[in-house]
């Protein structure tokens, strides 16, 4: 299998190494260590400060999960399926225009209740019957895909089970990737960087790969114990 795949010797987190400090916090890289490749942007859009920590590890490989081909995604939704992790159900998007990004944009509900009430603040003739859903409406039901109970317990921290592909990817790739890929540390979401959109590349580490970098923060420091580096070094083969 072909799979895209990004090379990155050093990434950045910015924010403490405390996992209790992550506890009741949602991300959009679910268990995965937050990185990027510009901290001073990254810390700016996701509102976090703190330390900087550099990650350097060579030949460090991130699954690009925004170049997945619809063949290699649909063989990953299939897995999720067959794991449990996922299932097909009706998503409800509701359409709204943002004026800042100059560009039409939706939230996706799995509650239609919840959806309608959304909706139901927005009125299609402000936008001169120009919303671009399916139906013409602000509401728009759709087939998709949503993690199940199952799933989203295993992401942990993952906002909404509306976002079936990032997590079917990351769970995909941790357990049918990670214990044959030894260079694979990582998920990247090579999305815009368009920084007034609240928007950059972006990529999270597997916990079961922190122990193979080298890490210090721009003070020179190294993790805490209670980051959890007591991982047997030679389980994980060395760069």
């Amino acid at each position: 299998m072909n799979l895209p795949l990004i090379r990155l010797d050093e990434v950045f987190h910015v924010g403490q190494l405390d996992p209790a400090g992550r506890e009741g916090r949602k991300s959009l890289e679910a268990f995965l260590l937050s990185v990027s490749i510009d901290p001073d942007e990254w810390a700016s859009i996701a509102r976090c400060g703190g330390p900087t920590w550099s990650f350097v590890r060579e030949n460090a490989n991130f699954l690009d999960a925004t170049a997945l081909d619809d063949a290699t995604l649909s063989m990953i939704r299939d897995w999720a399926i067959e794991s449990g992790y996922l299932e097909t159900t009706t998503i409800w998007r509701v359409w709204d225009y943002d004026s800042e990004g100059d560009a039409w944009r939706y939230m996706e509900f799995t509650d239609e209740a919840q959806a309608r009430s959304e909706a139901s603040y927005i009125d299609p003739e402000d936008y001169g019957g120009e919303i671009p859903s399916a139906t013409g409406e602000p509401l728009d039901p759709v087939p998709g895909f949503v993690l199940t109970e199952a799933g989203m317990a295993e992401l942990e921290r993952l906002p909404s089970p509306t976002m079936a592909d990032d997590g079917a990817v990351i769970l995909w790739a941790r357990h049918e990737l990670l214990p044959r890929e030894h260079d694979l540390v990582g998920i990247w979401w090579n999305d815009d960087h368009n920084p007034e959109a609240l928007s950059c590349p972006r990529g999270g580490i597997f916990p079961e790969r922190l122990a193979a970098f080298r890490i210090e923060n721009e003070y020179g420091n190294t993790p805490p114990a209670t980051f959890g580096l007591d991982v047997d070094r030679e389980e994980i083969p060395a760069p």
